[in-house]
Order: structure tokens, then C-alpha cells, then sequence
């Protein structure tokens, strides 16, 4: 299904992180009439080379600091990495003004979180966590079900 945005301008967007989450929210923006993929980034070869395929005009990076000095017409960077592997993306992301797209859990330390926080909230960027089931109303009947089945 085609997605067709208001938007009267092209949204370039980067993708940080080549696993699951990264070729999922590729599958999903290459659906979408108003959306540039121009870059990914992965510290995996081999997920470079599958990103590549699929999106042959994009440019690949190993390092998001080296993409970050490269791609200066970014509007957004969807953030698809381990917890321990964000390194200040969301940081220097911020300084430059570029939206996000995080994928949860956002980091497994609370310190880091609010330092992520601070930045984005300096820079009055758009930023959402991925948290798309908890609006799934499967979710709500689960979590009722099992009140009543654990909680009486």
C-alpha cells in the first residue's frame, strides 16, 4: 500500500542499523511517495551489501559520524541499533537539527537517556521511541486477559 504524504518536498532520510528493524522501516519508507532514502549506516558488511541491493541509490556508511559529515541535507535518521551500540547518535543528530526515529529501549542507562533527552529537547527536533504496539488494540485485549486470568 502507498502511503502519499502532504508534504510538498522530498524527506531524506537515513536508516542507523542494517538488521531487522533497519530492513523493516526500509520496506516501509520505500512505500512512501515523498521519502528519499539517502543513506544507511551499519557497522555490518554484509547488511550494507543486502541495503545496498535493495536501495541501490542510497549511500553506505560504517561509521554514522563519517554519514553524518557527508549527508548535510538530512531531515530525519531512523535509529535501528542495540541499546549499547547508540554511541551519540541521537546527540550529534541533534546539534544538527536532523529529526528521529528511535527504536526502543533507547538505551540500558538512564544517565545516557537523559543526556539523549537534554539534546533533543535543546535542539526542538521531532523525536519519537518506537513503541507501535502499545496502540495496537490486540495489545489492550492481551493485557486484559491476562488481568482477569493472573489478577482475578
Amino acid at each position: 500500500m502507498k502511503v502519499h504524504l502532504v508534504a510538498t518536498n522530498k524527506v531524506n532520510v537515513a536508516i542507523v542499523g542494517g538488521g531487522w528493524f533497519g530492513n523493516f522501516h526500509l520496506e516501509n519508507l520505500q512505500n512512501m511517495d515523498n521519502v528519499v532514502i539517502t543513506a544507511f549506516c551499519s557497522r555490518s558488511e554484509k547488511s550494507l551489501q543486502l541495503l545496498a541491493k535493495k536501495s541501490p541509490s542510497s549511500n553506505v556508511y560504517f561509521d554514522y559520524r563519517q554519514m553524518l559529515k557527508n549527508e548535510l541535507d538530512l531531515d530525519a535518521i531512523i535509529v535501528c541499533v542495540p541499546p549499547n551500540q547508540h554511541n551519540n547518535i541521537e546527540i550529534e543528530a541533534s546539534k544538527r537539527k536532523i529529526n528521529l526515529y528511535i527504536e526502543k529501549p533507547l538505551s540500558v542507562s538512564l544517565e545516557e537517556v537523559r543526556l539523549y533527552e537534554q539534546a533533543i529537547m535543546k535542539s526542538n527536533i521531532f523525536c519519537s521511541i518506537g513503541y507501535q504496539t502499545l496502540y495496537n488494540p490486540c495489545i489492550d485485549k492481551i493485557i486484559t486477559l491476562a488481568w482477569t486470568i493472573f489478577c482475578g
